[in-house]
């Protein structure tokens, strides 16, 4: 006896069959080429910690930067990318709520524009969901090499790896938008030794990232 779905469990099943209602790209599906430009942001952990752990757990973090960029494609199922993109981070001090005072979240005090990032990505993704619109989801491996500098000093280079989730929708024959979202990590700190206050040092990076961006393929 098959289920009948209604409200929610429709919507979803709906979802679903529309998003699996074709295969995917096959193998043997000429290679093309995508280039375009992208706007993204991302969150910071790590970075710096206090040499002698205290009860307000103080750190300075990059603060949310709008990062600017291009990127050009070259793939069928199996698609290799590269990214560049340009950013001006803050730097923000952060550190837990006072001890009994019932407050939630984190109190920061920022700096905007403490730093000038350029980064240059690299990418490997393969679709895992295609639908008959053209609409993917794809799963991806990269990595990173960044150059941080302030004022004053003359910068870090950071390099690190990335795991990325994208989707794709068609504008068109040519034209496509995309949206992704993705989780990497440095060993090395934007902030040198030097650079932080007495009784802080550096720490690994770790950061979440978000993004769009339109992108011409042909």
């Amino acid at each position: 006896m098959r289920r009948r779905w209604t409200g929610p469990g429709a919507a979803l099943v709906g979802l679903v069959a529309w998003f699996t209602s074709t295969p995917g790209p096959l193998a043997g599906q000429a290679p093309h080429w995508t280039a375009g430009v992208t706007v993204s942001g991302a969150r910071f952990g790590g970075a710096s910690a206090e040499a002698s752990p205290s009860p307000d757990g103080l750190r300075f973090l990059p603060y949310r930067p709008t990062f600017y960029g291009v990127f050009v494609e070259r793939g069928s199922v199996i698609r290799v990318g590269l990214r560049l993109a340009t950013g001006s981070p803050g730097v923000s001090l952060e550190s837990g709520a006072p001890a009994g005072t019932g407050a939630a979240g984190r109190v920061r005090v920022v700096s905007d524009g403490a730093f000038n990032v350029g980064a240059l990505g690299v990418s490997v993704s393969v679709p895992v969901i295609r639908a008959a619109n053209g609409a993917a989801l794809r799963l991806g491996v990269g990595g990173h090499w960044e150059h941080w500098s302030a004022a004053g000093n003359p910068g870090r280079g950071l390099a690190g790896l990335d795991g990325l989730a994208l989707v794709e929708l068609p504008l068109g024959k040519h034209w496509l938008t995309q949206v992704s979202t993705g989780v990497g990590f440095d060993p090395r700190s934007p902030f040198a030794a030097e650079d932080l206050p007495n009784g802080f040092r550096p720490v690994g990076m770790w950061r979440v990232g978000f993004g769009a961006g339109v992108g011409l393929r042909w």
